[in-house]
């Protein structure tokens, strides 16, 4: 993990002398396949080096996602500074997937309700910012499916990112926080204008973090109304989760 750190931090240091250069996208996803899963019929593996996961092809829900978050990552990101502008906020499809752009712009036209709690966004489960420590991993945070779902605005800029700011206080107290996400339930299926492409809006976002030998975990509904300061009322034990989700998300998915 040393290595590739220390690798991403000389690759932005000739980006910066160059110029800010957007990265050959396909053939960053072309080094990262997806492979079959047996979690799900309709499942999907992939590990991309910077976060693992596993979605639901179909659904076109990340089910669930890890990723380990050091004070080393911490630093970099903010030393480095990235903007969440221009190519940086480009989103992506693994290779072989179908890009899901026209079925959030559909939905949102219906719904009408443009920089409000009820406008759906790509909702990251493992957020940009904690990503944004090296160019390639800002890339591949920004993918569909394997790391986003229909999310409210409300709910995305409530509990959820309460939740992030939670994972980047825990690095006061301990390094490595390895942190576990993703959706479940199903709230309403949206399509593009051509009804190709279809999207099943999560009913929750779940996540688990692990550090310094201690356990959090919530279950946030992806509703409007989803809070920043909420987010204390949505802590669930860890059994609880795991028999929610009919699973341990621990021993299902480890690896980056």
């Amino acid at each position: 993990m040393r290595r590739v750190l220390l690798l991403c931090c000389l690759t932005h240091l000739v980006v910066l002398s160059a110029g800010a250069q957007k990265p050959d996208v396909d053939s960053l996803y072309a080094r990262h396949p997806i492979t079959k899963s047996a979690f799900c019929a309709d499942c999907y593996e992939w590990h991309n080096g910077y976060y693992g996961a596993i979605a639901d092809v179909r659904l076109h829900q990340p089910v669930i996602t890890f990723y380990i978050y050091t004070r080393a990552k911490k630093a970099a990101q903010e030393a480095l500074g990235y903007k969440r502008t221009n190519f940086l906020a480009e989103w992506h499809v693994v290779t072989g997937m179908p890009d899901e752009a026209d079925v959030y712009a559909n939905a949102n036209k219906q719904i009408n309700k443009p920089r409000q709690p009820e406008e759906l966004q790509k909702g990251h489960c493992q957020p940009w910012i904690l990503l944004a420590w090296c160019l390639e991993a800002c890339v591949l945070s920004d993918t569909y499916t394997f790391n986003a779902g229909m999310e409210y605005r409300g709910q995305n800029t409530g509990t959820q990112e309460a939740s992030e700011d939670f994972s980047r206080d825990l690095l006061n107290k301990t390094d490595g926080v390895s942190i576990w996400c993703g959706t479940f339930g199903n709230l309403h299926i949206w399509a593009d204008k051509k009804d190709k492409v279809t999207d099943t809006m999560p009913a929750y976002y779940w996540k688990l973090i692990e550090a310094g030998g201690q356990t959090y975990c919530w279950l946030m509904p992806n509703q409007p109304s989803e809070k920043y300061d909420l987010l204390s009322s949505r802590t669930i034990s860890f059994n609880d989760l795991a028999a929610k989700l009919g699973y341990n998300p621990k021993s299902i998915l480890h690896s980056l």
